[in-house]
């Protein structure tokens, strides 16, 4: 059954953004698929750039969750300025129509 796992979201904001390019994180969600399996998706926001030179930042992020954090199946929505100044975590009550 899935479940939250036990994860330190501070410092995985904190490390993502000390990768080259990463200007921000938000809209972190996180679950257990099983005993082995975490779960992660991520929004992060960084410089209007080519997806050529976005792939290998997301080939960084996907690493650092992965030997850091345990982190093996990971989704990763890149944005230049959407979300720059929205929380860490999405909450429901917060959808807006911009």
């Amino acid at each position: 059954m899935e479940a939250s796992p036990k994860l330190d979201y501070e410092a995985i904001a904190h490390d993502l953004c000390q990768l080259p390019k990463v200007e921000g994180v938000h809209h972190i969600h996180a679950w257990l698929i099983d005993e082995n399996n975490i779960a992660f998706s991520v929004h992060v926001n960084m410089d209007n750039l080519p997806l050529s030179e976005i792939e290998p930042i997301y080939r960084q992020i996907e690493t650092l969750l992965c030997h850091k954090y345990g982190i093996n199946h990971v989704t990763i929505q890149a944005e230049c300025r959407r979300g720059k100044d929205e929380d860490l975590f999405f909450k429901q009550n917060d959808w807006r129509h911009d």
